[in-house]
């Protein structure tokens, strides 16, 4: 069953965040999807005023609104419409893309903005952390990785096709959230995907193999996976170890979940879920049970 029916993706017309865009594009045809594309206008706006409608450039019954405000809003919809219609127009037939605009703090304006149109997964663009401009990146991502109560899907490299055939899935296997197994299903089934299955065992988290093994089995039988390896990977730490395995196995996507608040598992409750979608080329899917 799909139920991967609505994608997010933020958009502030920078190049890696057109990279989002193609990667969401690439998952709405095989699922369907609608995309929702939200650029957010980080400027001061009246209370009840903080989103529009891009194909609605009407402001004239907008009583909130002076008419100095509205002249310099209208010039900056307009603006926005025409880099919206020329990035509709990259992927003109492929899929249907839904256009916004809101007025408000970015991080914000993502997490309400999800839970209004009932948002499945939210794709989004990043440079990682070899820099940090843009309104996208950085900082903005890391902070809707903390609080996001869908999904999360990080891009940096261009994308021309979607090919998730191999799927890197880092957890300690406690209680995994429903959402994470649920996604993780369906793009085994859509892609045909080998899910590789790992904890990452360092210094100060030792326990003997068979009992990781036998863990991680348990989980795979109860999530009906059908194609999955299992593996248990020694590193220094936590995050370094993730990429180090995805490397190794040469996957096409790395994922994440969290249970607790020490030690490995407090990924996006602390630093390793940021680290590693800041320092990994590869597309981060990373679940957030907590927010």
């Amino acid at each position: 069953m799909n139920n991967l029916e609505k994608i997010l993706v933020p958009t502030d017309f920078s190049s890696e965040s057109i990279n989002g865009l193609a990667m969401a594009v690439g998952i709405a045809q095989k699922t369907g999807a609608t995309i929702h594309l939200l650029h957010v206008i980080d400027i001061p706006t009246p209370k009840d005023f903080n989103e529009v409608e891009i194909t609605n450039l009407d402001l004239a019954s907008e009583k909130n609104l002076h008419e100095p405000e509205k002249v310099y809003l209208m010039k900056l919809l307009k603006e926005t419409k025409s880099k919206i219609d020329a990035l509709k127009k990259d992927f003109d037939g492929k899929v249907n893309i839904n256009a916004h605009v809101s007025f408000d703090r970015i991080t914000h304006q993502i997490n309400q903005f999800a839970e209004k149109y009932q948002i499945n997964l939210i794709v989004m663009g990043s440079k990682g952390t070899s820099e940090n401009e843009g309104l996208l990146l950085g900082s903005n991502a890391e902070k809707v990785i903390r609080t996001a109560k869908v999904p999360v899907l990080t891009v940096k490299q261009a994308v021309s096709e979607v090919n998730l055939q191999h799927i890197c899935f880092a957890s300690d296997f406690k209680d995994v959230p429903k959402i994470a197994i649920n996604l993780l299903s369906l793009f085994q089934e859509l892609y045909d995907a080998t899910i590789h299955l790992v904890k990452i065992i360092t210094p100060s988290t030792f326990e003997l193999s068979s009992v990781t093994r036998q863990m991680i089995k348990r989980f795979a039988e109860s999530c009906l996976l059908e194609n999955y390896t299992i593996n248990f990977y020694n590193y220094y730490t936590e995050y370094e170890g993730i990429l180090s395995f995805a490397e190794e196995m040469n996957v096409d996507l790395i994922s994440m979940t969290t249970q607790g608040n020490t030690g490995f598992m407090r990924m996006l409750t602390g630093s390793i879920a940021e680290d590693v979608a800041n320092h990994a080329d590869l597309p981060v899917l990373t679940f957030n049970e907590f927010a």
